[in-house]
């Protein structure tokens, strides 16, 4: 697996769109592509999706990005499976790691955008998680244990995402913050 993180201190660079320009292009080559919107402005996520699709995938981890585990176990094994097998927001995938606990055994799917390509969409509330992440690096540097999962937590999710569904390049459209792909 390749992985490559779209990073610029500025915004409105285009950022988004050179993402999705680069992974139709890789995709339509024959490479598994899957792109992960990790950008708050959740430009990637609208390139690829219509507002319907959005909203219900928000709606429906709304109380999920609020508090994971109170959402979890107030949902039945039912109703939770529904919403996990479900494609998910990155927010969503990382929201276990952000709240510190443990995180899923299994992964949502990602959106199949066509054959080769895939999408793992972004949401508003990924400052949350950008917050969180600032404030893990120098409890990392000392070896805490939770913050090198939270600091380790995208890379990882990549890696299971190529491991599950065979990916040739991930390619991830960051924030103009972003501090963990430099």
């Amino acid at each position: 697996m390749s992985s490559i993180a779209i990073f610029n201190n500025k915004g409105g660079v285009g950022k988004s769109t050179m993402t999705y320009h680069l992974a139709y292009a890789l995709a339509e080559s024959g490479k598994k592509t899957l792109m992960i919107d990790l950008d708050p402005q959740s430009n990637l996520s609208l390139f690829v999706l219509d507002d319907e699709q959005i909203e219900e995938i928000w709606d429906a981890e709304d109380p999920f990005i609020e508090d994971y585990e109170k959402a979890k176990s107030d949902s039945s094994d039912v109703e939770f499976r529904k919403i996990h097998n479900a494609p998910r927001s990155i927010h969503y995938i990382l929201k276990p790691s952000e709240d510190g606990q443990s995180e899923e055994q299994q992964l949502p799917p990602s959106i199949r955008v066509n054959n080769n390509l895939h999408l793992i969409p972004g949401r508003l509330t990924l400052h949350l998680f950008e917050n969180k992440l600032s404030k893990q690096w120098s409890e990392a540097f000392l070896g805490e244990p939770q913050a090198l999962r939270v600091i380790t937590a995208i890379r990882r999710i990549c890696k299971i995402y190529t491991e599950k569904l065979g990916f040739d390049v991930i390619l991830i459209d960051t924030s103009p913050m972003s501090r963990y792909f430099k």
